[in-house]
């Protein structure tokens, strides 16, 4: 129970105004008589706004995995040792498809 710090009325500890005079009802448990502010609510982003991050980050991914691959590959040419290049295609491979998930 919060009683009105006015009139003395007992209200629920729900209630923000006493159900008597009106007044604005503050609890102990809100901060010792610090009002509170009630927080602003977010607008979301628009489709606009979040695609272009979206698309880059994406073209990111695949600029870096095709240079990853070109040098493995480019390694493989070089010294025959084709494992790394395996490696790579399989990574690369895994990073899509979990990112997709």
């Amino acid at each position: 129970m919060i009683v009105c710090t006015q009139c003395g009325e007992k209200n629920n500890d729900t209630e923000l105004q006493c159900g008597r005079c009106g007044r604005k009802l503050q609890s102990r448990l809100g901060g010792g008589g610090v009002e509170l502010e009630r927080p602003q609510e977010l607008e979301p982003l628009g489709q606009g706004a979040s695609r272009g991050g979206l698309l880059f980050r994406r073209a990111a991914e695949v600029v870096g995995l095709s240079l990853i691959l070109l040098a493995t590959l480019g390694y493989g040419l070089w010294t025959s040792v084709w494992w790394p290049a395996i490696v790579a295609s399989v990574g690369g491979l895994a990073v899509v498809v979990l990112r997709r998930s």
